[in-house]
């Protein structure tokens, strides 16, 4: 019987559409797969769009779209699948049904495409794989993403995954071991699955479960977790199997017969492996003499924790010494004297002496005496012999930045150069500018040109149709690009810029609000690309006025106007976003001089970071406005400028970089936005690597730094997040150096924010530390940070302040006098009891 397929699919009858694929040869199917691909997309489009359109069929979208996905993948080739997406995924029982039918060559091929491209925390194609698996038609995909995708696809409301993992034992001789073999990212690891699943919808308490039972391996699950620790893995991700590990709570004999792997984790780039590493060789027992040299890593950990482990760890013997007495240079005070107890009962010992006698002058001003002793030395004499703090310490790496930027492109083969890298990467924003201005000066349109864009032109039509941001809307720099370079080489101008749009309803929370990204100070510098664009496709060329010749987005007043005085002599006047670029970059604005910026945080266990306007707008800013739009970001309702990647709302770096270079002469709302993003998120509860970006400006050596780029700086200086701590870092010893940074003003809102508990003493004695060791002025300056920091605090003593005033203290012993400022003094006073902080805090006062 002949099957009208287009009446099949207009009534939903997926039935129909797969009993009449069923007897045809591939010929015929391919002769109707541009009908199942049409109406697929048809359906798509209309799905889409009914947020603000009528439905326009009798049936349900889910009921015609299973019809339409039965069809599409019972005629579609692979790579017409691929070009379809995710949208043509059918379901479970009807890609079964449809794939045993066809059983096409490239069946393993689309099922590895369809885990890697459809596998999310809320959407997983395992199921369907699995079936095909099951039914003969598909050998174990080899794609990571196969075990990944069942890290949520065996979840369902009806059972626990325990139950479905025992309830198909065959997963448990294959898949579930492949899951320690693999890292996974973002949502998809087990470590995030099990972070926000309830224990017992784990993986891990699953695993437990079954192991208790008898149906997966005890040691086998040891074996693999340690196997995994080994794969340097990311930090969050790793974490899980060290604690799955611990979780099956190994005999001693289990880590005994272990040993040498843990040895091997000793190593580990991840501290907290190392960590674990160290603290299961403690519970395995003793460690024998020539195991002694395997814990050199931990020693040099920059972890305080993992050497302080290290240290209890190894026995009492020459060897040790040594190790300790090598590892004693850069390390900070206490670290120092837990390793110096392990040289003290070896010292005589001529290995031991030579190495003490090396790190000497790298040893705490505090400890002197005490290594001084050691060496049979006169600790008066090695006291007042000691080099001075920038030569006890070897500098931390800096980053340098000037005011230089490179010249305009002068050719068209170094801008088809140009753009295509920029279609790949943007790292610096000037680049962007350089790009603008090569096409905007050499856009002509022959045939030789046109040619020598085809390459970039597919590059960038690529890019635009991987579901990536639209272009000239504010949301991402690469495809503004991408949609110059196509503007271009088609010579099709850009259609007129839209009206804001609500975002989309599925986009929870936030589906009353316009799209916060249209109105903003990135959609502003999307019009600027616009313009150029719109010009390039008509193939008229023209020089900009707004390209900066200093870093940072600086334009020299000169340059302006003997650019306006050209323009005026062609007779053109400028784009209009052009024009305003190029005047605040050149004349800036006074307008920063209405606002005021208030901030603070509050709550005890869980701390709240606020900062806002005044006064607060009552108007939403045009996006010719730019001042405004930028004091407006910084309300969180308000305009946003961050980007949008295309899987999300997430922050591009290029895009920060590009608004941080608008408006050179006032960065300060630029920087409150920073401080907000930075202080909301100081703990790093999301991994927001875009927000360091907002850190960079600082580094230009004649940047002045204000009330809120202190403030972003405190925030850095403070951060959980590595990268974010060690650009605070590199600002402030350059700031410092460069006489930029005002030290009181740093110091109050340092200890502001410290004593609302937003800031850990910890990481801000590191990061201080680091910046203390550069040179005698950094070492002053940090020290007068920390006691006008003090100055400020009240109540309680905060429970880590021991860790900047065991910097404090080492920072007064190696310039021989104690606290200078008597409101620090005062404070210091009052710190009472027996602890760390007491016992230091007697020391300062006693110098």
């Amino acid at each position: 019987m002949t099957v009208n397929f287009e009446s099949a699919l207009q009534d939903g009858d997926a039935e129909g559409v797969i009993t009449g694929l069923a007897p045809l040869a591939e010929s015929e199917r391919r002769r109707l797969a541009p009908q199942a691909a049409q109406w697929l997309k048809e359906l798509k489009a209309n799905a889409i769009s009914r947020a603000t359109k009528p439905w326009p069929y009798r049936l349900d979208s889910q009921t015609l779209l299973r019809a339409a996905r039965a069809m599409v993948v019972g005629t579609a080739s692979l790579s017409e699948l691929r070009k379809l997406g995710n949208w043509s995924t059918p379901d479970e029982d009807v890609a079964l049904r449809v794939m045993a039918d066809r059983r096409p060559d490239w069946l393993a091929e689309w099922a590895a495409f369809v885990l890697e491209n459809e596998t999310t925390s809320w959407h997983t194609p395992f199921l369907l794989v699995k079936r095909l698996i099951t039914e003969g038609l598909l050998p174990r995909p080899a794609t990571s993403w196969y075990p990944l995708s069942m890290i949520y696809g065996l979840q369902r409301r009806d059972r626990e995954l325990y139950q479905a993992l025992k309830a198909d034992r065959g997963l448990l001789e294959d898949e579930v071991w492949r899951l320690f073999e693999v890292e996974g990212g973002g949502d998809t690891s087990l470590a995030a699955h099990d972070k926000y699943s309830a224990d017992r919808n784990s993986w891990s308490w699953a695993l437990l479960q079954l192991s208790g039972e008898g149906l997966l391996s005890r040691d086998r699950l040891l074996d693999a977790s340690l196997a995994a620790l080994q794969r340097d893995f990311a930090p969050f991700r790793a974490g899980w199997f060290s604690r799955f590990h611990e979780s099956l709570q190994p005999t001693q004999a289990e880590r005994l017969a272990r040993k040498e792997r843990y040895l091997g984790l000793v190593a580990s780039a991840v501290p907290a492996t190392a960590s674990f590493a160290v603290k299961a060789l403690r519970q395995a027992g003793p460690l024998s003499l020539e195991d002694v040299g395997q814990l050199a890593p931990a020693l040099a950990s920059s972890a305080t924790g993992v050497v302080r482990d290290a240290v209890r760890l190894l026995p009492s013997s020459v060897r040790s010494a040594e190790l300790a007495a090598e590892h004693l240079p850069h390390r900070s005070a206490d670290i120092q004297s837990a390793l110096l107890g392990l040289v003290e009962k070896h010292a005589s010992q001529p290995s031991v002496r030579e190495r003490l006698e090396r790190a000497r002058a790298s040893v705490a001003p505090s400890l002197a005496a005490r290594v001084a002793t050691l060496l049979s030395l006169d600790a008066m004499v090695a006291r007042t012999s000691q080099v001075r703090a920038e030569e006890r310490a070897a500098p931390p790496p800096r980053r340098e930045s000037s005011t230089s930027v490179p010249g305009p492109i002068d050719g068209i083969a170094d801008l088809v150069e140009l753009l295509a890298a920029l279609l790949e990467e943007i790292q610096d924003p000037h680049d962007i500018e350089r790009a603008l201005d090569g096409v905007s000066r050499l856009c002509e349109r022959t045939p030789d040109v046109v040619r020598r864009l085809e390459p970039i032109v597919k590059r960038a039509g690529k890019l635009l149709g991987d579901r990536a941001p639209a272009r000239f809307d504010g949301h991402s720099p690469r495809s503004d690009i991408a949609g110059l370079i196509i503007a271009w080489a088609t010579g099709t101008p850009p259609a007129a810029a839209e009206t804001p749009h609500p975002l989309p309803r599925w986009l929870t929370g936030r589906s009353a609000r316009p799209d916060p990204h249209q109105k903003s100070v990135l959609a502003f510098l999307s019009g600027r690309v616009r313009e150029v664009a719109a010009r390039a496709a008509r193939g008229e060329a023209a020089p900009l006025l707004s390209l900066p010749t200093g870093r940072g987005g600086a334009l020299e007043v000169d340059e302006f106007e003997a650019r306006q005085r050209r323009l005026a002599n062609a007779g053109r006047r400028p784009d209009p976003f052009d024009a305003i670029q190029a005047r605040l970059r050149a004349d800036g604005s006074d307008e920063g001089e209405r606002y005021r910026f208030v901030y603070g945080a509050t709550g005890e266990k869980h701390i709240s970071f606020q900062l806002r306007v005044e006064p607060a707008m009552k108007v939403e800013p045009e996006l010719t406005d730019v001042p405004a739009l930028f004091y407006a970001a910084v309300d969180p309702a308000g305009p946003d400028y961050g980007g949008v990647a295309a899987s999300g709302s997430t922050g591009l770096a290029e895009a920060i970089r590009w608004v941080g270079t608008v408006w050179p002469s006032n960065r300060e709302p630029y920087y409150a936005k920073g401080a907000l993003e930075l202080g909301g998120n100081i703990d790093w509860w999301a991994a927001r690597w875009e927000l360091r970006c907002f850190l960079e400006p600082m580094l230009i050596p004649n940047e002045p730094l204000g009330e809120m780029a202190t403030l972003l700086l405190s925030l850095g200086l403070g951060a959980k997040e590595s990268g974010e701590r060690g650009l605070a870092t590199d600002v402030t010893i350059a700031a410092v150096a460069e006489g930029r940074l005002d030290v009181e003003k740093a110091g109050k809102t340092i200890g502001g924010l410290y004593n609302s508990k937003l800031l850990k003493g910890s990481r801000l004695a590191t990061s201080l530390g680091d910046a203390s060791r550069i040179s005698q002025t950094h070492a002053e300056s940090v020290s007068d940070l920390i006691e006008i920091a003090l100055s400020g605090l009240y109540g309680p003593p905060p429970s880590d302040l021991h860790a900047p005033l065991a910097l404090l203290n080492e920072l007064s012993a190696a310039r021989g006098h104690g606290v200078k400022r008597p409101t620090a003094k005062a404070y210091l006073t009052g710190i009472e009891g027996s602890g760390k902080t007491a016992a230091l805090a007697k020391q300062l006062l006693a110098r």
